[in-house]
């Protein structure tokens, strides 16, 4: 139910549709903080109405907007493809027409400088709100409203309760928590979706708990 008038209408923005423009902006601005910026090359397939009608809605620009830092509402956003050129900014889109993912659904493959790969797969929902579906093949749900602390760590006892103590400890309150996993006592990740912003110092911390494999921040997609 909305809870105001920017609820209905929607906020300022540019491109023509909530749902193709601004929700796309939102997805690359995730990839774009998910990678700490550190993106070498970027390789984004479109599904489902996305593959169908991303020309006209300017999908693909404004996804590639979020990825080089541009909000939705920027004016600059309409050029990100030239100004992604400029920048040396490498990426690859492509259309995917196969009813593998039905909604309005982008796959990220991001290169990062240091040889890492990661795989974001994400979902444009309406009225510019998006939904994270996959982080490296592992099923997420994680909407953008919040900041977002992922951490991926060994399945074992106590990992929950040792990275939530460090929140607890620099008072950052917890609004919605979910653990997922491949299989009993093999790799899972930690999804703390908090109230407010967490910093490098309390990610750093994170990451020297023992059994923690790596940790990352998304702040709130504004």
């Amino acid at each position: 139910m909305p809870t105001s008038v920017f609820d209905i209408i929607g906020p300022v923005m540019v491109g023509p549709s909530s749902s193709h423009t601004l929700g796309a902006a939102r997805l690359g601005s995730f990839a774009r903080e998910f990678a700490s910026e550190k993106i070498h090359k970027a390789k984004i397939t479109l599904y489902g109405s996305f593959a169908e009608t991303y020309k006209g809605h300017m999908t693909d620009v404004a996804i590639i907007g979020g990825l080089i830092g541009l909000r939705y509402d920027d004016e600059q956003l309409a050029g990100a493809k030239e100004l992604a050129g400029q920048m040396g900014f490498d990426y690859e889109i492509v259309a995917d027409n196969t009813p593998y993912y039905q909604g309005n659904t982008a796959k990220f493959e991001l290169l990062l400088d240091d040889g890492s790969i990661h795989t974001i797969v994400a979902d444009s929902i309406g009225a510019g709100l998006v939904n994270i579906n996959e982080i490296d093949g592992m099923y997420v749900d994680i909407s953008g409203e919040y900041c977002s602390l992922v951490t991926v760590h060994a399945d074992v006892a106590g990992m929950a309760a040792s990275i939530t103590a460090v929140l607890a400890e620099r008072a950052i309150n917890i609004a919605f928590l979910k653990i997922y996993r491949e299989e009993r006592n093999k790799r899972a990740m930690l999804v703390a979706q908090t109230d407010e912003d967490i910093n490098e110092d309390i990610l750093s911390k994170i990451k020297g708990i023992k059994g923690v494999g790596d940790a990352y921040i998304v702040g709130k997609l504004r």
